[in-house]
């Protein structure tokens, strides 16, 4: 198993679940050296507007760090302050490393 295959399951499951327009993408990039993948999905349900980001990076002893940002956006709210992927790659980073 990779990251960026772990990170291709994320992007399968949601779809299955969303009954409304459902959105997904996958890409990595390198962090500290360090490669992370990130799978980000939508999903908007009438006014109900769900999202998820991923974040996959693998562990020095083996395995992988599963980083995840999920939000809801019900309507009536304002949309949530974003997060910068670069920024959360960076925590799944670090989690990584923490958890070695």
């Amino acid at each position: 198993m990779s990251g960026a295959s772990i990170a291709s399951d994320l992007i399968s499951v949601d779809p299955q679940l969303c009954k409304g327009n459902f959105g997904a993408a996958r890409s990595s990039q390198v962090v500290d050296g360090a490669v992370v993948f990130r799978a980000a999905l939508s999903c908007v349900e009438g006014e109900d507007d769900r999202t998820a980001q991923y974040f996959v990076t693998p562990r020095q002893r083996g395995g992988f760090v599963v980083f995840a940002v999920i939000g809801n956006n019900a309507a009536g709210e304002s949309a949530p302050n974003r997060l910068k992927p670069d920024v959360l790659g960076r925590a799944a980073l670090l989690a990584a490393k923490s958890g070695s």
